[in-house]
């Protein structure tokens, strides 16, 4: 079976999307990187998160302004830190990733997205609603992407 008109319908509405979001200036967030530091001689530089772009959140899906989809990586908000003691490995984890956040200059309030792959078109034609990919929670990626960004760029009252 061939692909291409699911994949040419798919690209439509990727653009559609961004076009959609970018009129109503929705709301986006930052996407980031995590960068392991290396070793120079005996030294070692630090692990950093460095700021490489914005993308608007749909669900299970990053969409950037140039009509590249991400998996959703880790979501993290950045916020002033606080020293909290007895801490559960997960909370520690995140305030490591808080603390180089702030490092990075990205201003508190804002809703970081780290290390979100990015995926071809033809891995996304269907997209499952609760992440489970089990049967009967797939839609298409076009209907999917209709909701979502009805959602975004124009929220109900009260969200």
């Amino acid at each position: 079976m061939d692909g291409r008109p699911a994949i040419a319908e798919a690209q439509e509405a990727v653009d559609a999307a961004v076009a959609e979001l970018t009129a109503s200036g929705a709301r986006a967030e930052v996407l980031a990187e995590w960068r392991t530091g290396r070793r120079i001689g005996p030294l070692r530089r630090p692990d950093a998160v460095a700021a490489v772009g914005r993308v608007w959140r749909l669900g299970a899906l990053l969409l950037a302004p140039d009509g590249t989809l991400r998996r959703t990586g880790e979501v993290i908000q950045a916020q002033p830190l606080r020293f909290d003691n007895h801490q559960s490995n997960r909370a520690a984890v995140r305030r490591e990733l808080r603390v180089a956040i702030e490092k990075a200059g990205i201003p508190a309030g804002e809703t970081v997205n780290i290390d979100a792959p990015p995926v071809a078109l033809a891995d996304v034609l269907e997209v499952s609603w609760n992440g489970s990919g089990e049967p009967g929670t797939l839609v298409p990626l076009p209907v999917y992407l209709r909701e979502r960004v009805e959602l975004l760029a124009h929220p109900p009252g009260g969200a």
